[in-house]
């Protein structure tokens, strides 16, 4: 049968138009009238009992559907001339089908009880006494399977989009660039000045450590070992971790100015990272505010508690805490009355405004006071007398005698005194613990060795003088001092090179080794 002729006959049969899924069932079986009951799966009856007690459109008493009650004659003919047109069995079949689908068409009488033209129930017990149907037969509304299926159809379809809806959103969520320009919150503290700028890096750190996680192909489960474990329980060797630490070491979130800042200042944040990481990169302004009011003190007066001077005039130094306070540039040798600059440090400054205070200097100019003087100490004129007689002990005159053909005479003319201070400990030979302090005094001399011939020699004759002169210093190191006074016992004399050319030379070396030029107070008139 022609597929539209198969169309019109099931309409005509069924009182409706074929669907599309019956359509594709009737052209399976080759548009074959035969199969239009099973294709429109009118004998679906849903019973109470038994399939033995479900009716048929064979049955006496077999309810068809509502649509299929309002068949009119001409519906009934045009069913019969479709049927015939088509000759032979199939149109006899269709012919009975239609018969057998259709009661009123073929003058069937349903009984009264289950006339669809009366008001009688669709369910419930039949009238009793029906030989066809029997004393206990209910009659249930014929179920419509295709509603029943496509319910289940749009049922599945919504959970169908609402699983691939989610799907989506989360593979969304896992694609996109990680955007921290909302997580970063920056912060000003301090004081007008001398604010510092900071941004919660450890929440940011702890926030970016799970979504780099996750887009590395980590599971929330291995995220929270890994930080329960602190990093112990993650394998080094998987490429995923790899991946984490290549995105992190391109990273790099930093703040334009981060101390010294004043209210009305404009700090950068900036976030950058390589075009294989999944971070936004992006730049956002803060404007600095609410930074406290500073109270200005002087450094002067911040100091002066600080700074104190020790060891004598000429040869003193500057005592301060090396943590808050500097000496800039030399501090030895200092004699009252020199200036030296004293810097504060970073950490000092830090902990003033910590307190709300701002120095009005970074650093101040100390004159030098209350260095004692080294003529003061007793008994050093007389390690002065000690030190005059150790040239003429340390180079004695030789006279010619017997079996010498010359004589050796020694002259000695003094130069500057120099005197260093030194500390007692600090010298292996001088271990007194009972010293204060310790010095060295050295006076300066030229030495002139004369040499004259009584006989004639090899290459000198009688007569002959040859004289050499040397450049050096004489005098005693590190000599203990207590109770203001040296303590001249065990003492150390010691002698300077005999190389230097000129006496200036000698003065040269003691000043490099740290002494200072001495100049004996003269007796009051």
């Amino acid at each position: 049968m022609e597929p539209e002729q198969f169309s019109r006959l099931f309409e005509q049969i069924i009182g409706r138009k074929l669907t599309p899924s019956e359509f594709l069932e009737a052209r399976a079986t080759g548009f074959d009238p035969k199969e239009i009951k099973s294709i429109a799966k009118i004998d679906a009856l849903a019973t109470t009992d038994a399939d033995d007690l479900s009716l048929h459109p064979q049955d006496p008493g077999y309810q068809p559907p509502p649509q299929d009650l309002s068949f009119s004659p001409d519906a009934r003919s045009n069913a019969e001339d479709t049927a015939t047109s088509d000759g032979g069995a199939e149109g006899s079949i269709a012919h009975d089908r239609y018969e057998s689908a259709n009661p009123h068409a073929s003058g069937f009488t349903l009984p009264p009880n289950l006339n669809p033209q009366q008001d009688a129930p669709t369910t419930g017990p039949t009238a009793s006494g029906d030989p066809t149907l029997g004393d206990s037969t209910a009659v249930i509304a014929p179920v419509n399977k295709k509603s029943k299926k496509t319910m289940v159809a749009i049922i599945a379809a919504a959970c169908i989009v609402c699983v691939i809806g989610a799907v989506a959103f989360f593979l969304f969520q896992r694609n996109r660039e990680i955007d921290l320009s909302n997580k970063i919150t920056v912060t000003f503290e301090g004081y007008d000045g001398y604010g510092t700028a900071s941004y919660n890096e450890s929440e940011v750190n702890e926030y970016l450590m799970h979504e780099l996680m996750l887009r590395a192909g980590y599971s929330e489960d291995e995220y929270d070992r890994a930080i329960t474990s602190d990093g112990a329980d993650l394998d080094e060797t998987d490429p995923r971790y790899g991946t984490v630490g290549s995105w992190g070491e391109s990273l790099d979130i930093e703040l334009s100015q981060e101390d010294k800042l004043s209210n009305g200042d404009v700090v950068t944040l900036k976030v950058s990272t390589s075009e294989e990481t999944p971070v936004k990169s992006f730049e956002k302004e803060f404007t600095v505010e609410n930074l406290k009011k500073v109270q200005t003190v002087s450094t002067k007066e911040l100091v002066q508690d600080q700074v104190s001077f020790s060891g004598m005039n000429g040869a003193g130094f500057a005592n301060v805490d090396d943590e808050l306070l500097s000496v800039e540039g030399n501090n030895q040798g200092l004699s009252n009355g020199d200036k030296v600059t004293v810097v504060l440090s970073d950490e000092y400054i830090d902990n003033l405004l910590e307190k709300g205070k701002a120095p009005s200097e970074d650093s101040i100019e100390i004159e030098v006071e209350g260095l004692k003087e080294f003529s003061g100490i007793g008994k050093i004129d007389t390690l002065l007398d000690m030190v005059a007689k150790l040239p003429s002990e340390t180079y004695e005159d030789e006279p010619a005698g017997e079996y010498d053909s010359y004589s050796v005479n020694y002259a000695f003319e003094s130069g500057k005194t120099y005197i260093r201070l030194d500390s007692a400990s600090s010298y292996s030979y001088q271990d007194d613990a009972n010293a204060e302090t310790a010095i060295s005094l050295v006076t300066a001399y030229k030495v002139t060795k004369t040499t004259t011939y009584v006989e004639d020699t090899y290459s000198n004759k009688a007569g002959d003088v040859e004289t050499e002169v040397e450049y050096t210093y004489f005098g005693y190191q590190n000599v203990s001092v207590y109770n203001d006074s040296l303590v001249l016992s065990d003492l150390y004399d010691v002698e300077g090179y005999s190389d230097n050319l000129d006496m200036d030379a000698v003065y040269a070396e003691l000043e490099m080794d740290g002494y200072t030029e001495y100049t004996p107070q003269q007796p009051a008139a």
